[in-house]
Parts: C-alpha cells; structure tokens; sequence
C-alpha cells in the first residue's frame, strides 16, 4: 500500500480536485483510490491496514455495496440461527439449491390454486369450499410469500381454531392442495403439510335412525311436500347429499323401480342404477314431479326443513339418513357386495363407515312404512 502525489491526470476535467492516490492490492488485484488531500489518503490507508488485519485481505476486496450485501445477510441468517458457514457448506455438499427461487403471495397462491384444481375438472361444490378456506387461511396475510409460511405457522392456526379431528383432517388436505400447487411449480422447497401429522380418528359405531325414529321422519317430512322426496330417497335409498341436488325427477323411473345416477352426477364418477323397494315407490307416488324439475328444494328451504326435523327428533348425526338406509338395506338383502355397489362405494367402506346393527323385527317395522300405514301423505 503506498500514497503518491496524482499528477498525471492534472488536466483531465474529472480529477482536477484529486491529487492524492491511494495504490494497494487485495486478492491479487489492483485497487486505486483518489482523495483530494494527502491526510485523507493517510486515514483510509490506516483504516485498510486494521481492516486487513481484523478481517483478512477478502475484506479489502470487496466494493462497498458488496459489504453492504454481506452485511444484511449475516443479520438475516443470524435472525434465522443459521450461520454462512453452514449455507456455504450446504452449497459445497449439493444440498442447497443457489438459484433465486420464484415467490408468490398467499394470495397469489390461492389464484394459481384455484386455477390449477379446476382444470382437473373438480366438482364446484368442492372448489367452492376449498377457496372458502383457503381465503379463510389467509386473511389479514395475504401479501405475505408462501414460502414464510412453515409447519409453527400451520400449526398454531389448527390449535386457535379448535377444530373437531375430523375436520381439520379434511382441511389440512385443503390447505396440503395449495401448498402442493407451490411446491410443484418451484415457489417452495418443500410442502409443510407433509411435516405435519394427520389426526387419528376414532370410528365409532354409525348411527342411524330407529325405526321408531323414522316414522316420525316420514310423519313430519310429508307436512313439507317440496322435500319429502329427498328424504325419501336419502333413508330407503341411501342416495348422497351431493348427488340427489344434482338429480332430477327424470332419473326416477318408478315403473321400473329404480334411479340412475349418471357418471357426471355421481361423486365416484361411476354410474349406477339405484333399485328402489316398494315402500320408497309408494311414497315417491304421493309426490307430484315434474320430470324436469330437481329432486331438492332449494338449499335455503332444505336447510330449514333439516332444521324442523332436527328439533322434533332430537337429533341429526352426519349422513344419519344413508347410515340408516345402509343399515336396513344389509339386513333385508344380506348381501353386502349388493348393498355396496348400490350405494356407490365399497364393501370395506361400507362394513366400515355405515352398519349399524338392525334386528330381523325392527327391519320388518321400518320396511312397511308406507304412507297409508304411517300417514295420509301428500296428495
């Protein structure tokens, strides 16, 4: 490192205030400084010399904007407890991939969601309530990236909303889709949900309606003609929910006793020829239909006619009415591989999401409900 007198460049318009040159080398390469004094050119020559000596000669090579980076990456790390060292070394070793990745925002990922699940040809009604939740997940976050976004995070929002096993099953699935669709596309590493375990759920015996308890059904249900026939259908056919909104009248041939869901309607996606017993006909031929009408009323109506229901039988389990129809169906043909391919789903599913046992008596009872010995029903 050496200060000479600049003199060579007197003449030139850009250094006519600069006499002072500060010449040393760093790395092997050369670095010239101008001052406009010899004492300012002696300071930093003594401020070098206590950098070279604190912190090596690669100090003295960088510029100051590169210092500046370095800086705000050591307080980024350290924030973080990881320190450069174990970064470079993770480089060195393969295990770090230095390519800037791209970034989106909670919100951003919902979009890209949400478009991603519908060109899989998904049902509205799922991608309805998965862009529910997902928007749920992000407010008041939304321009925060994704990739902020960790296993703490995810799991300090399950335990504020303490939801039931069941349902945060179901919505670590929800919020695991979005997370895949950033994963996928390079916005993450790693999908968090897959560091998370999923809930153990104890299966207890379905419940369903007594016979007892479906007489009164039908009793009330026929007070209210704009739905009998979803529940109709629900308990003596063990239709879904979802699929009998989808149904119309049309599907419902009583001559020959049967309902066909098409593909398209079914939640398998399967279609299927759902026989009806004559107790379901009778009451399906007390209820005027129009072939090109929906078999359920509109949800608003639906729901408070569930509602009605509800209070007067003191209670409605989730899928009560297919439990129940499963039950009574298992008993009166006692083959379950029939009962199973009827309901869309399979026998395993069956044994384990929907029996609940029925004696020969009381599947006598809920099999000759029909409306002139329960009710007048609805003309």
């Amino acid at each position: 490192m050496n200060i000479r007198r600049h003199d060579r460049r007197a003449t030139d318009p850009r250094y006519k205030h600069v006499s002072w040159l500060l010449d040393y080398y760093a790395l092997g390469k050369r670095v010239r400084r101008w001052f406009k004094s010899r004492a300012e050119a002696e300071a930093e020559l003594e401020s070098l010399k206590d950098q070279k000596r604190n912190y090596g000669e690669s100090w003295l090579a960088l510029k100051p904007t590169e210092r500046a980076d370095l800086l705000n990456l050591y307080s980024e790390a350290k924030a973080e407890g990881i320190s450069l060292r174990s970064i470079w070394i993770a480089y060195k070793s393969g295990n770090l991939d230095a390519a800037p990745p791209e970034r989106r925002t909670l919100t951003q990922a919902i979009t890209e969601t949400m478009e991603a699940k519908r060109s899989e040809n998904l049902r509205e009604r799922y991608l309805g309530d998965l862009e529910a939740y997902l928007t749920r997940f992000t407010a008041g976050r939304g321009e925060m990236f994704i990739d902020k976004i960790g296993v703490a995070e995810i799991e300090k929002w399950f335990s504020e909303r303490g939801e039931a096993l069941t349902t945060r099953k179901s919505n670590l699935c929800r919020l695991g889709s979005m997370f895949d669709v950033c994963w996928r596309r390079g916005y993450l590493k790693e999908n968090p949900i897959l560091r998370i375990s999923s809930p153990k759920i104890d299966h207890g015996t379905p419940e369903r309606f007594t016979a007892d308890e479906a007489k009164i059904l039908l009793n009330e249900a026929s007070q209210r003609p704009a739905s009998l026939g979803y529940f109709v259908l629900a308990m003596f056919a063990g239709i879904r929910p979802e699929e009998l909104t989808a149904l119309k009248w049309s599907s419902v041939d009583l001559k020959s006793k049967l309902v066909r869901i098409e593909g398209e309607q079914s939640k398998v996606r399967h279609h299927r020829d759902v026989p009806l017993h004559d107790t379901c006909v009778a009451w399906l031929k007390t209820i005027e239909r129009n072939p090109d009408a929906p078999i359920a009323p509109p949800d608003v109506t639906l729901r408070r006619h569930r509602r009605a229901l509800r209070e007067k039988l003191g209670k409605w389990p989730q899928d009560v009415l297919r439990h129940t129809a499963a039950s009574f169906l298992v008993e009166l043909h006692t083959k379950k591989e029939l009962v199973a391919k009827w309901l869309g789903n399979s026998e395993r599913t069956l044994d384990k999401n929907y029996l609940s046992k029925v004696t020969p008596k009381e599947c006598k009872q809920f099999w000759n409900f029909t409306p002139n010995t329960t009710t007048k029903g609805t003309k």
